[in-house]
């Protein structure tokens, strides 16, 4: 067997599962959220990033904010993937991002944040 077939068929094993896929997303929509912030698990406090099931972390923080956070921080992470610059995401959904950045700009006025 050719080295580089093995090391395709080796690749396409470690591949995620669905399961990993969601979990990631979920973390990645979590920590831009800053919900770390909200969060009763001193662990994730402490870290700033989300340490448990972000599941759990991403469907308390869309109960606690407003839709229009949740969706410009979704907004947001899609233009990263898309490679897009914050101006360019911004300009997909002006109105979501403005809601999203208000709300990271509260999270960092914070003083019980700074140590």
């Amino acid at each position: 067997m050719n080295p580089l077939d093995q090391a395709n068929d080796d690749t396409l094993a470690a591949e995620p599962s669905p399961e990993q896929i969601a979990i990631a997303m979920a973390r990645a929509l979590s920590n831009t959220l800053a919900l770390s912030h909200l969060c009763l698990t001193q662990r994730c406090r402490r870290s700033g990033k989300c340490k448990g099931d972000p599941r759990d972390c991403v469907a308390v923080g869309e109960a606690l904010l407003s839709p229009d956070i949740v969706a410009g921080a979704r907004l947001f992470l899609e233009g990263q993937l898309e490679g897009l610059s914050f101006d360019q995401a911004h300009a997909n959904g002006p109105e979501l991002i403005e809601a999203y950045a208000h709300w990271i700009a509260r999270i960092e006025r914070n003083p019980a944040r700074r140590r």
